[in-house]
């Protein structure tokens, strides 16, 4: 079951004894979470009918909740976030060294964990008509463990995955029409490249638009202006500025800009690692365009979101291959020049790019 199909079975209110919420999008996640808790409170008048248990929470314990009758409604919610019987393994440094501490602890109760599984797979073949369990986790679940392995088969597991370009627009259009925000096309186009596309970011800017738009009217509309004036530029945004002015051979805009980001406190050493892995991104995306590579395989390939490669695309064509070749060369060593002390980060950087303005054959 993915995103969409659970919406359609909340607004039904014909629900599974159990669920599983995972996927690689947490803030989707969150969403159908609340969107649940609401539909039961509606429910139920209240929050009687809700209940929220921690993921150390035993499965006797589930359980136990799980068969109580529920007070002043028909049916209740349990909520277990990060459930030790489906989240994924611990991974970092401080939790291996509890790990490590607690190893002989755990095969001393490894029997009684294993029966408290049990236990919690044992009414899961006959679950309470009046109570519907949630199990959800954000930041991963661990598909060899048991419960996964039986919800997966029996259907109850929520997979909510990141949307493509296209569904990210459908997302942020009808939630900017609830909240009675109209957009021009080219302030969403914006909107979109200055979040990535990221499902949480444009939530989070779209709640900032609509504090500054106020009250509805006829002039009340999200235009380009407005989205550059209040969603910030990331660095990279601003990189993508830098190659389009340099490709326009505008190298005295390269440099306002280059001198902008360092008054405001970016460091001239992660700016032109920010440009290095701009232009090899652009020379890598020539090449898999020349394979006829889809956009969706370019993205998995470069690790960027799809959102991101409709620019790059846009921005390689102003390149040929051997002025992006050229071009990276001249940063390279830049960069060679910066880390063996050379050279001063900001002069080098700046001096840099006055060589490819003086440089004739580059961008010829």
């Amino acid at each position: 079951m993915d995103y969409s199909a659970m919406q359609a079975t909340i607004r039904r209110r014909l629900f599974a004894p159990v669920y599983l919420i995972t996927g690689n999008e947490p803030h989707m996640m969150q969403e159908l979470v609340e969107e649940l808790s609401n539909t039961f409170t509606e429910m139920s008048g209240g929050d009687f009918g809700i209940e929220r248990l921690d993921g150390e929470s035993s499965a006797e314990r589930i359980v136990e909740i799980a068969q109580m009758p529920p007070f002043f409604a028909e049916k209740k919610l349990i909520l277990i976030r990060d459930s030790q019987y489906v989240r994924a393994p611990k991974k970092n440094l401080e939790e291996k060294e509890e790990d490590k501490s607690t190893a002989t602890k755990t095969e001393k109760s490894r029997k009684g964990s294993v029966s408290s599984e049990d236990a919690l797979l044992a009414y899961l073949d006959d679950p309470s008509p009046t109570s519907t369990l949630i199990f959800y986790s954000p930041f991963g679940i661990d598909k060899r463990k048991k419960l996964y392995k039986v919800l997966e088969k029996r259907g109850y597991v929520v997979d909510v995955k990141k949307p493509t370009l296209a569904g990210v627009q459908a997302w942020t259009l009808e939630r900017a029409k609830k909240m009675g925000l109209p957009f021009d096309p080219d302030a969403l186009n914006l909107l979109l490249e200055r979040t990535d596309g990221e499902i949480g970011r444009v939530a989070l800017e779209l709640e900032k638009l609509y504090t500054f738009l106020g009250q509805p009217s006829s002039r009340r509309r999200v235009t380009f202006e407005r989205v550059r004036r209040l969603v910030p530029a990331t660095a990279e945004d601003n990189v993508f500025a830098m190659a389009d002015s340099i490709s326009a051979k505008q190298f005295d805009k390269t440099l306002l800009i280059l001198r902008d980001l360092i008054r405001q406190g970016q460091a001239p050493v992660k700016l032109l690692f920010l440009l290095v892995r701009h232009v090899r991104q652009l020379l890598w995306l020539k090449d898999m365009k020349a394979k006829n590579l889809k956009a969706s395989d370019c993205a998995k390939e470069l690790k960027v979101p799809v959102t991101v490669i409709g620019k790059l695309e846009r921005q390689a064509r102003q390149f040929s291959m051997e002025e992006l070749r050229r071009f990276y060369s001249s940063l390279c060593q830049a960069d060679v020049k910066i880390k063996t002390g050379a050279g001063e980060a900001q002069q080098t950087l700046e001096g840099t790019i006055l060589s490819l303005a003086k440089e004739k054959k580059l961008f010829s």
